[in-house]
């Protein structure tokens, strides 16, 4: 089980209505873009509006817009990502429900979970069909 806290931030990515895997691969292509925002960090971005990272990103707590671009065929594509942060959440409290020491559900931290182990499964699954 992991320990201590990730961070969540809220991403809206405009033109919106693209299917999880482009927005995955803006998400991915962003995240080498600006190396000055993310650095070593590996972010897991469920598909959709949720992207966390263990440590925080250095934006505090503004919105932050950027661009990416993704190459097409014949035109490339522009996108608008938003970043905003939304909490830090403790995996701590996760542990204290599963322990059976709270009766409180930490459903943040269910959620950030689930996100996390869904990105593995799908990167995985991504290597195992090289």
């Amino acid at each position: 089980m992991p320990r201590g806290f990730v961070h969540h931030y809220d991403i809206n990515i405009q033109p919106d209505k693209c299917p999880r895997k482009v927005n995955r691969e803006i998400i991915e292509t962003m995240v080498h873009a600006y190396s000055k925002i993310f650095g070593v960090l590996k972010p897991v971005f469920d598909g959709r509006n949720n992207l966390y990272t263990r440590d925080p990103l250095p934006i505090g707590n503004d919105r932050v817009e950027l661009e990416v671009t993704l190459p097409g065929e014949g035109k490339d594509r522009v996108f608008r990502v938003t970043i905003k942060w939304v909490a830090q959440v403790s995996l701590f409290n996760l542990e204290e429900a599963l322990e059976g020491r709270t009766r409180q559900i930490p459903y943040d931290a269910i959620f950030a979970l689930d996100g996390m182990l869904n990105f593995t499964i799908k990167l995985f699954g991504k290597i195992n069909n090289l």
